[in-house]
Parts: C-alpha cells; sequence; structure tokens
C-alpha cells in the first residue's frame, strides 16, 4: 500500500513540478533582442560561442543589433569586447503633428470658436487627391484630363489637399480647415503638366457645383483672357480663389519677374509665394470661414 502511495506520490509531482520547470527554463531561454556596442579593434568574434542571429551591422558605429537568448545576455554583459547593450524597443509613428504654417497662423485661435472649415467647399484645381490616403477625405470631384477618374498621380495636388483640410486625427498632420469638404478637380497629369482649357474646365466645374472656394496651385507664364473671365465668373458667383504666384526663374519674359499668372490678373484672386504659402492661404481660408 505504502508503495503505491509512493508511486502516485512521484507521478503527481512529475505532471506538477516538470511542467513548472520547463516553463521557467523557456522563459530563461526567451528570444532577446538587443543592441550592443563593441570595442572596433575587437570585432565580434565574442559572437562565435554564443548561439545568436545578427540583423544589422553598424560598423561606423562599432555596434549591432542581435537576437540572443535570454540565458546568453549575461555571457555578453561579461565580454570584454563589449561595451554596451540595450533593448531593441518598439518605436512607431508620432502623433499628429502640427505644421509651420498650421501654428503660424494662430489656426487654434479660429478652432477655438468652431472655425474649422464645416460646411466650406473647396475645389483643389491641381494633379487630383489620392482617395486612399489616410489623412484626406475626398468628398467627390471630376477629372478634365486624358485620365476618367480624379486620383492623384503626381503627389502635388495630395500635397496641397493635406494644407487644406488634413484630417484632426491620431496620425499625420493637421490641415487648416480640417473639417472643410475637399473636391479633387483635376487638370494636371501625371507629370504635372495640363492646359489652360482643362483648367477653364475645372473652373467651370467648380462654379456649377457651387464651390465655396477655388484653390489653383499652378501657374503659367502668359495671361489667357478666357482664364481671366473664368476667374470673374467664379468671383460673380461668390467664390474666393486662392492662387499660387509660382517660383522665381521659371519664366523668361521681362514683364514676369515675381507673380505668374492667374494669381498675376488684377482683382481679388488672393496668392502666395513660397514657404508662407500655407500661411496665406490659411488666412484666406479662415476669412472665408468666418
Amino acid at each position: 500500500m505504502k508503495e503505491w502511495v509512493k508511486v502516485c506520490l512521484v507521478a503527481f509531482l512529475v505532471v506538477v513540478v516538470t511542467p513548472a520547470l520547463v516553463s521557467a527554463s523557456s522563459e530563461k531561454d526567451d528570444p532577446k533582442r538587443v543592441i550592443l556596442t563593441y570595442e572596433k579593434d575587437e570585432g565580434l568574434a565574442f559572437l562565435d560561442e554564443i548561439p545568436h542571429t545578427i540583423h544589422h551591422h553598424y560598423e561606423r558605429l562599432g555596434a549591432a543589433a542581435v537576437t540572443v537568448s535570454e540565458s546568453d545576455l549575461p555571457l555578453l554583459e561579461n565580454a570584454e569586447a563589449v561595451t554596451s547593450i540595450e533593448e531593441d524597443q518598439r518605436v512607431k509613428v508620432s502623433a499628429q503633428q502640427e505644421g509651420w504654417g498650421y501654428t503660424s497662423i494662430g489656426t487654434q485661435k479660429s478652432d477655438n470658436l468652431g472655425l474649422t472649415g464645416e460646411g466650406v467647399k473647396v475645389a483643389v484645381i491641381d494633379t487630383g487627391i489620392n482617395t486612399n490616403h489616410p489623412d484626406l477625405k475626398v468628398t467627390g470631384g471630376a477629372s478634365f484630363v486624358e485620365d476618367e477618374t480624379f486620383v492623384d498621380d503626381n503627389g502635388h495636388g495630395t500635397h496641397v489637399a493635406g494644407i487644406i483640410g488634413a484630417l484632426d486625427n491620431d496620425e499625420g498632420t493637421i490641415g487648416i480647415a480640417p473639417k472643410a469638404q475637399l473636391y479633387a478637380v483635376k487638370v494636371l497629369d501625371q507629370d504635372g503638366n495640363g492646359l489652360v482649357s482643362s483648367v477653364l474646365a475645372g473652373i467651370e466645374w467648380a462654379i456649377e457645383e457651387e464651390m465655396d472656394m477655388i484653390n489653383l496651385s499652378l501657374t503659367a507664364c502668359t495671361p489667357s483672357d478666357l482664364t481671366k473671365q473664368a476667374l470673374q465668373g467664379a468671383k460673380d458667383a461668390g467664390i474666393i480663389v486662392v492662387a499660387a504666384s509660382g517660383n522665381k526663374d521659371v519664366c523668361t519674359y521681362d514683364d514676369v519677374t515675381d507673380v505668374l499668372y492667374p494669381a498675376r490678373y488684377p482683382g481679388d484672386c488672393k496668392c502666395w509665394s513660397g514657404r508662407r504659402g500655407p500661411i496665406r492661404f490659411g488666412l484666406y481660408l479662415w476669412r472665408a470661414i468666418a
């Protein structure tokens, strides 16, 4: 009877205690990913006796990212050639950023007043807008180039749309008017080139669709009477037009040295140039919202 009890007790210990020992052992042998620095003259010879995986070797830094068993970490810590060891910790994209233009124009003040662009329809007449961008919501649009869709295949229009209305979420940046309704009006091709005829069609579309604002981040060296008339028509319809004044030294005409067309047309067309573009656009957009 006693022998039977002993057998049962041993069996119990094997079943209950052994898994605990195995678990403790496996935890100790869990792989550990670290970044270590070492004496450059010594090289990585100290890893030869330790099972390891090298992910990156930074020769100029005298460092390496490796995975070793946690039980072997003390061997690395005691290696004379190793000067430091740190955990290869995880990183992620930072929280939503407020761009230089956003903060410089005091957008937060208008946001505190509830002026976030809600209900404002903005036609971005450009290369289109990326409809799958996580920081942009495209309400609609139209294409007046050979491509039947208004999806951006250049990137410029998407960049402009982000300045205007990047969403107020937990990623990317934030636009001047994050609740504005963005409309992609594609008049430029994948190389950023287009025709006046396409621009005219885009302006006409914006008028017919009763946009509140038109953004034209495009330029020409010579005037177009029809473009001027179309923009006047937009103004008469109560639409605010914002146009880029252009970059220097892109035109060969003596009388065109700073502001290009269509921003050069006399009237109430708002324009910007260079790095202050987002600021000026924000000011005019704010006025439109207010």
